[in-house]
């Protein structure tokens, strides 16, 4: 199969940046993890821009790489090729587009990834049809957290107004990441001392004993296993 060929670019549209920003927002106001937010926002963003594809990429920091974590569409066959590489790919600093925006901490535009040096899926964006692309970071202060990244069917020149309204986004969803770090270690410090207390271990019937718990780092915790700490 061949290659798909981009489309003409068609006029440049304006695009309301508050209305991406707002989106976004909401979209991390109705969500309890990153893994609910994450789809919504590369949908939003998307939608909002006219671009037909986004991912989101953590920083795996025990190995040193960026790891895919979310993509959109959800389902699609038209980029599951590209899709599945994704997933499947881990990305050092400053290789492909992900890895360079981690290096510098700074969004990148390629005004076409399919011709681009440094773009190791050049060949499967050619194969599903993707062209201009440009990611942004994730930030928490100086800490990149993840890289969010967008493509499109169309070669784009680079739009330097677009990405710095992004790296306003690129700043809400890095302080959303960094809360619900913070929220998940005060629930595990919480249910650690619950576990150490006389009470809990009353609550614990004799057929309990022994019982292989789940480890303070799970985030439900289901109380046939374990006696549930009274409510804050």
């Amino acid at each position: 199969m061949e290659p798909t060929p981009p489309p003409p670019a068609p006029r440049s549209t304006r695009i309301d940046p508050q209305q991406v920003v707002y989106e976004t927002a909401c979209a991390l106001a109705e969500s309890a993890t990153l893994a609910d937010a994450a789809p919504r926002m590369l949908e939003a963003i998307c939608d909002a821009l006219g671009w037909e594809y986004g991912a989101l990429w953590r920083v795996d920091r025990a190995a040193g790489v960026l790891r895919c974590f979310a993509t959109w569409p959800l389902a699609s066959s038209q980029f599951d090729r590209f899709t599945t590489v994704s997933l499947n790919t881990s990305f050092a600093s400053g290789i492909g587009l992900p890895g360079r925006v981690w290096a510098s901490r700074q969004p990148a535009w390629i005004p076409d990834a399919v011709n681009d040096t440094n773009f190791p899926r050049a060949s499967f964006a050619a194969y599903v049809g993707l062209h201009a692309a440009f990611g942004f970071p994730m930030l928490h202060g100086d800490q990149v957290l993840g890289i969010m990244e967008f493509f499109s069917r169309e070669i784009r020149e680079p739009d330097e107004d677009l990405l710095a309204m992004l790296a306003t986004v690129g700043h809400q969803v890095g302080l959303f990441v960094e809360r619900k770090r913070s929220e998940e270690e005060l629930n595990s410090l919480y249910l650690l001392r619950w576990v150490l207390t006389q009470e809990f271990v009353n609550a614990v019937t004799p057929h309990q004993t022994g019982t292989h718990y789940p480890a303070t780092s799970d985030r439900v915790v289901l109380s046939q296993f374990i006696p549930l700490p009274p409510t804050r």
